[in-house]
């Protein structure tokens, strides 16, 4: 979730444990996230420290985790050209189909928030705004 006005704000999430053997492969796996540390919430309101990905602006990537531009061609440009980051785009139906059955094994409330709280790279666009649209068009 962002924060807006300095205000704190939550989202429901899904917290998964990765051994500690395999946190090094997944950083990698996942290296063109932002890694931090967050605290969570149970449902018994108990605090769990969870590392969260959170993205990196173009700048900050390169900046953070490229060495030259033959290292950003290895990691991304043989793969699409552009920024890393992009705003138009789209979350692809079968991964958006999966997170939406994920959130409706935790009930209402979780699909609630997740289509509220999530947003389209156009960080304007939320996925119910988007669903509301999709469905509109189709």
């Amino acid at each position: 979730a962002q924060e807006a006005s300095g205000d704190k704000q939550g989202c429901v999430v899904a917290v998964f444990e990765i051994p500690e053997q395999e946190e090094a492969a997944y950083r990698r796996r996942e290296d063109r996230y932002r890694f931090t540390y967050v605290d969570t919430f149970d449902d018994s309101e108990q605090a769990v420290r969870a590392l969260m990905c959170t993205e990196f602006t173009d700048e900050e990537y390169r900046k953070e985790r490229i060495r030259d531009d033959e290292h950003y061609y290895e990691e991304i440009g043989q793969w699409y050209q552009g920024r890393l980051w992009r705003d138009d785009i789209k979350p692809a139906t079968k991964y958006l189909n999966g997170i939406l059955r994920a959130c409706r094994s935790m009930g209402e409330q979780c699909v609630a928030d997740f289509a509220t709280s999530s947003f389209l790279g156009d960080k304007k666009t939320s996925i119910e705004q988007y669903l509301k649209k999709q469905s509109l068009s189709e």
